[in-house]
């Protein structure tokens, strides 16, 4: 919980970025292959300045910051940010966008679904949309409700830090 909590405040803190708004946090089991325990899964929305590539050079250093490897390749991980989409589109060396897999993750798409209600760039579908078409029957529970917007989380009842 704390490693969330740090990339939303530095998230918050960054320069250029306004607008912030957090879904509420979901724990899930690891999917595809990836080690670990259970993961924390949210989604944020907001406004960047720096364009795509200034924002994927943001969450990269924060998730170097909480010891998380850039390359992940299935391996354990402490924070994991993924860039899902931008509006508008943009091209961004080391990312494809929209991602591909968010359309068929669950854990993506319900937290998603609380900070984004337009069309997705690229997939057409808003959050719910998706969601109700979305085969996953992963198992999430609700953690920490959505804080206010441009808020944190307090702290949650249902974590262990």
């Amino acid at each position: 919980m704390a490693g969330l909590l740090a990339a939303a405040s530095g998230l918050r803190s960054a320069p250029g970025l306004s607008q912030l708004i957090l879904s509420g946090i979901y724990e899930t089991r690891p999917a595809e292959g990836v080690g670990g325990g259970p993961f924390l899964n949210a989604a944020v929305s907001g406004v960047f300045e720096g364009g795509g590539r200034g924002l994927r050079d943001l969450c990269r250093a924060l998730e170097s910051r909480a010891g998380s490897p850039v390359e992940k390749q299935g391996r354990e991980r402490t924070l994991d940010i993924d860039v899902l989409f931008l509006e508008p589109p943009e091209a961004v060396e080391g990312l494809v966008l929209p991602h591909p897999r968010m359309a068929r993750r669950r854990f993506v798409l319900v937290p998603l679904s609380e900070v984004w209600p337009r069309p997705v760039p690229g997939l057409g579908r808003t959050p719910h949309e998706l969601l109700a078409a979305c085969e996953d029957a992963g198992h999430i529970t609700a953690i920490c409700t959505a804080p206010a917007a441009g808020g944190l989380w307090n702290p949650c009842p249902n974590s262990d830090s």
